[in-house]
């Protein structure tokens, strides 16, 4: 007879083989055995006028339960993993959930060995979900409990990895498929780094920082098309570099970030080997050993998100000012320059590198003009029509309407605490009561917007203070909050 096997007899026999009316619930349990155990029981009771149910199963999720008939329960084996006797009928026991599911399947402290990929635990003092083993096939983790801060720590996944809801996020290892992190209107609450291959396709959401690196002959961030960029919104710092003789990405979109650095160190490979498009709050960095920071033909678009001027720095050449957009190609200003760092004004130019080519290949056209660097569009507001790009009309819009010196909110606390207190702080008509917001002020600030119908609540429990706001929908919710007379 199997150890364990004789231990739960041991169970059964100190037991006395008597269930006593006066113990509402007993429970005898082998889960997560590679097998089940095969005994001979007999169980009697010593009360014959209550009801008392028997389960038995591989699992407490998985158990139905019987109404045990007579006062003797002595079947000829008990071949199961999960055996309960219990005077209600409540029977599986009660589930724990842990507040996120896998898979589509809520994870619960009874059944994280079925729900978990193999390899897979979670630690419920850290709040981390850790992979020891690569996994096969896709893989979908979302948080459903807004305040729980969940960690997730990967290794190698052959399909495609979405990520919703989470805090940290650490790959090591390669995902073949395509890695989303949060959504535009919901970002991950912390950092995402990589250190490996991310080959499918990546969107990356998230409040803090992102960082990828790894050395490969190809690129560390890859897409299946090469023309569909790999997309990154954040509120921190953006690092890419590829260590190997390879490009870093393919073609990148950046939204959000506070600095921008790209490094390739391949001998004939580019930063960004496609288009690149960025919109950021500080300097941009796009370095290589290689022929060119940029891949060849295709443009660089940077989009200023403060002040109105830039310096541009083309490897060890002249810096130059521009403002608006700034839009470049490798066959105009950009030809063969291995390094190319945009610095806001007011800031500090971070140096260039000491191994890059000296001699200016190119004197190219430079459009110097203010409107946005030619780049025309038309975002219709209020029924007025305003010219430029998208970036550079919405923030002269918010310039206009928002009181002098106000900062741009970026997420939906932010505005709703400067509607609140521009509209001179009153008092909601009922007490906060979102979960998910922790500051008085903005508790307040939500509570009332929400009753004023400024903005809306995500749940009945949850505001989501830290959800990304377009500038787009801040002029839109300003102009509810403060119409024009």
């Amino acid at each position: 007879m199997k150890r364990w096997t004789r231990k739960l007899l041991a169970g059964l026999l100190s037991f006395g083989m008597l269930l006593q009316v006066a113990s509402p619930l007993s429970a005898l349990a082998a889960e997560g055995s590679s097998a089940a155990p095969e005994l001979t029981i007999t169980l009697t009771r010593t009360d014959s006028t209550g009801d008392y149910y028997i389960a038995t199963g591989d699992s407490a999720s998985s158990a139905l339960p019987t109404k045990m008939e007579g006062e003797v329960y002595n079947p000829d084996t008990v071949s199961a993993k999960y055996l309960r006797i219990s005077t209600d009928r409540f029977v599986p026991v009660p589930s724990t959930p842990y507040g996120f599911s896998v898979n589509s399947e809520s994870v619960t402290a009874e059944n994280t060995e079925t729900t978990l990929p193999d390899g897979m635990t979670y630690d419920i003092a850290t709040n981390k979900l850790t992979a020891t083993k690569d996994i096969t096939g896709d893989l979908t983790i979302k948080v459903t409990d807004t305040a729980l801060k969940l960690d997730v720590s990967l290794q190698s996944v052959t399909g495609d990895v979405t990520l919703l809801g989470v805090n940290d996020v650490a790959i090591t290892g390669t995902v073949n498929g395509m890695l989303t992190v949060g959504a535009e209107d919901a970002y991950a609450s912390g950092n995402v780094t990589v250190n490996g291959q991310l080959l499918g396709g990546t969107e990356i959401n998230c409040i803090g920082n992102v960082k990828a690196t790894g050395s490969s002959d190809g690129g560390i961030l890859k897409t299946k098309d090469f023309y569909q960029p790999d997309i990154i919104r954040c509120n921190g710092v953006v690092y890419l570099e590829n260590a190997g003789n390879g490009y870093t990405t393919c073609s990148l979109t950046v939204i959000g970030a506070t600095d921008v650095t790209v490094k390739a160190n391949g001998v004939f490979h580019a930063a960004i080997s496609g288009e690149g498009d960025i919109t950021c709050s500080g300097t941009v960095t796009l370095t290589t050993t290689g022929v060119r920071a940029m891949g060849s033909n295709d443009p660089l678009t940077y989009t200023p998100m403060q002040g109105d001027s830039y310096t541009v720095q083309l490897d060890d050449q002249t810096p130059f000012t521009r403002t608006g957009i700034f839009k470049e190609s490798e066959v105009n200003l950009l030809k063969k320059v291995k390094s190319i760092i945009i610095t806001p004004a007011d800031s500090i130019p971070a140096p260039g590198p000491d191994d890059g080519d000296t001699t200016p290949d190119d004197t190219g056209t430079v459009d110097s003009g203010s409107d946005a660097g030619g780049a025309v569009a038309a975002v219709l507001v209020g029924g007025a029509a305003v010219l430029g790009g998208y970036e550079i009309a919405t923030r002269v819009i918010l310039h206009n309407i928002l009181p002098e010196g106000t900062a741009i909110p970026a997420n939906r606390g932010q505005l709703a605490l400067l509607v609140w207190n521009n509209a001179g702080r009153p008092e909601p008509a009922a007490q906060p009561a979102f979960a998910d917001v922790a500051d008085a002020d903005m508790a307040k600030a939500a509570q009332w917007c929400v009753e004023q119908g400024i903005m809306e609540a995500k749940t009945a429990e949850t505001f989501k203070p830290e959800g990304w706001m377009p500038k787009l929908k801040v002029i839109e919710i300003w102009n509810k909050a403060f119409p024009k007379q």
